[in-house]
């Protein structure tokens, strides 16, 4: 007891002196080096829990490299800027010159050349080395070429302007730097605003778990007939995979080392996915010839078609598992003895069971709930700041007057204490990232590119999302530095003079930030959501919903449990879907099918 007491008193003593010291230049780099430190093991970790287990050990790598440079400006800047307030004439910092100078040059190269030609090299379908990079020169040749031609209309439109003589290489450099800061800084504030207004309504929702099941129950028929589809496309695959086996003869020596790597990349169970889908085996008659293009091609649908159906089975699983949780907690709200309780899980054993059970009963039924509406009202008191601040960040350039909050709270706070200082900017910057972020985390782009949790993101989908969050990092500095109006610090000397582009320059960067105010009221009024619906396309609505549109979704779920609280009763282990993986999709997606009917199938498949 005396030694866990004298370790707190040590805990709190160096809290005590990291709060009231004043640090130098070299502490600075050190505390900022101790930080990287911290985020390259969390980084690690999300990589770890993100990457499928056939993800290559180099996609780990790149992507890990990604994301650190992404994170990493959270406390950069603070440290940055605090450097900064302490110089009297320069705030050029050599040691921290050089730090910015790698993470914004490793990412702009990174983003604009490593990543996207990494991507289509874990997606191509060829077979060697070598042919996977042609592969992937092949598909981002219109990418780059759109690239190059924006870059020759800039140097045109600087020769007309400035003139050829007075063109040097900083220019060219400023180019660069303008036109990415510009696409970036139009991302960042799409983002941003989307999840200004979606981080605090998700926040308020999840205070209700009524409104939280409904919504499972309406996305319940959408995910399975994703699911549905994606086990078609592959059963077709596969027949198409063994047509070409039956086709190519095992004597040829160009062919049949093919078909045997394409062979080898069907997924775990794929015979009782071809039976399930009903898929008719030809007998041999009618084939086609195959060439080694063709089997390029099929190749890439095999991995493409693999991916999405594990995909779907993670998002199928992940719904489920949230509704029944939802479900589970609606029924204990009324619990006497205030336990929770579920009958998908055995109870908890041991002499802290029922202490724990009781804590879950407290936090799921009572504490939860009204603990996401607080903070749901705290995130949209800071969204609205920063939407206002966003919003007047050109009065600071028309009327040398400062409207922004955030620059306000940050200028109320003495730069004296440098550990002060740092909290008070990592606050705002940790909220902008946060937003910005997970917008881009939750992004589908054609169901191809997501992030799933629990080791079920594809290589591709990683790469995409270490892309952009490096395209983003230099915009959100910049954005920042707008909006709480600082004009000295190392990274804008590195950043060098962008106004080379003046329509890309400052006026770009004070300007555009105005367009959040449209991004997020069509965010807060679901524009999207409703034209689709008034399109046809249903989307669900948290305030308008029909009771028919979750009915088919409520009993593909209720099944789904039933199936699930079976398999507990009996012992069988259910990894997967019983439901999806043994009833055939036309008797589930049959609208004339009876509740009988289905029932029957369901005790077959039992």
């Amino acid at each position: 007891i005396n030694a866990e007491y004298m370790g707190i008193t040590k805990v709190v003593a160096l809290a005590c002196v990291l709060m009231t010291a004043e640090f130098s230049f070299g502490t600075l780099i050190v505390l900022l080096l101790f930080e990287y430190v911290i985020v390259a093991v969390f980084v690690a970790w999300l990589v770890f829990n993100y990457a499928q287990r056939v993800t290559p050990w180099y996609v780990h790598v790149v992507v890990w490299v990604g994301w650190v440079i992404s994170f990493s400006i959270v406390f950069l800047v603070p440290v940055d800027l605090a450097m900064a307030d302490d110089c009297v004439s320069d705030c050029y910092d050599r040691q921290l010159a050089v730090l910015w100078q790698i993470v914004y040059w490793s990412s702009f190269f990174g983003s604009w050349v490593v990543y996207p030609l990494l991507q289509e090299y874990v997606s191509s379908g060829e077979f060697t080395v070598w042919g996977k990079w042609k592969d992937s020169l092949r598909s981002n040749f219109i990418f780059y070429c759109i690239c190059c031609v924006v870059c020759v209309i800039l140097l045109i439109y600087i020769f007309a302007t400035v003139g050829v003589g007075d063109t040097s290489s900083s220019s060219i450099f400023g180019i660069a730097i303008a036109a990415s800061n510009a696409w970036g800084l139009m991302l960042c504030i799409l983002l941003l605003g989307y999840g200004l207004v979606e981080i605090p309504r998700a926040m308020w929702h999840r205070g209700d778990p009524e409104s939280c099941l409904r919504y499972a129950e309406f996305r319940g028929k959408i995910y399975h007939e994703r699911l549905m589809d994606a086990r078609l496309d592959l059963a077709e695959c596969l027949e198409t995979v063994q047509e070409a086996d039956r086709t190519i003869s095992a004597t040829d020596a160009r062919l049949r080392p093919l078909i045997e790597i394409i062979k080898a990349k069907r997924p775990v169970g794929f015979e009782t996915i071809m039976r399930m889908e009903r898929v008719k085996d030809n007998g041999g008659g009618g084939q086609q010839m195959y060439d080694a293009p063709q089997l390029v091609k099929l190749h890439r649908r095999v991995i493409d078609a693999a991916h999405n159906l594990q995909r779907t089975e993670c998002e199928w699983d992940e719904l489920c598992e949230q509704a029944f949780y939802l479900d589970d907690v609606l029924q204990n709200m009324d619990s006497p003895n205030r336990v929770f309780t579920s009958r998908l899980r055995a109870s908890r054993r041991g002499r802290c069971g029922p202490c724990l059970d009781s804590l879950e009963w407290w936090w799921a039924c009572a504490i939860g709930p009204k603990l996401y509406r607080l903070v749901a009202l705290l995130f949209v008191c800071l969204s609205l700041i920063f939407v206002w601040s966003e919003a007047t960040i050109w009065s600071i350039s028309k009327t040398q007057e400062d409207l922004s909050v955030v620059s306000r709270f940050v200028q109320a706070v003495s730069s004296s204490n440098p550990f002060w200082y740092q909290l008070m900017l990592v606050l705002p910057l940790a909220y902008m990232c946060a937003c910005c972020y997970s917008s881009l985390f939750q992004l589908r782009i054609f169901n191809y590119y997501q992030m799933h949790f629990n080791r079920h993101t594809d290589p591709a989908s990683l790469i995409f999302s270490a892309c952009y969050l490096c395209r983003l990092a230099a915009p959100l500095c910049v954005n920042f530095l707008s909006l709480i109006n600082h004009k000295k610090s190392t990274f804008l000397v590195i950043m060098g003079d962008m106004d080379v582009v003046p329509f890309l320059g400052k006026n770009y960067t004070f300007f555009f930030p105005i367009v959040i105010l449209v991004i997020c009221a069509t965010t807060a009024f679901n524009v999207y959501n409703r034209a689709l619906n008034w399109c046809g396309i249903k989307r669900f609505l948290f305030d308008e919903y029909d009771d028919n549109d979750l009915a088919e979704g409520r009993l593909l779920l209720e099944r789904e449990r039933k199936m699930r609280e079976r398999a507990m009763g009996t012992g069988i282990s259910t990894i997967r879907s019983i439901l999806s993986t043994a009833i055939p999709r036309k008797t589930l997606l049959s609208s004339s099918a009876s509740g009988t009917e289905l029932d029957s199938v369901v005790k077959d498949s039992v």
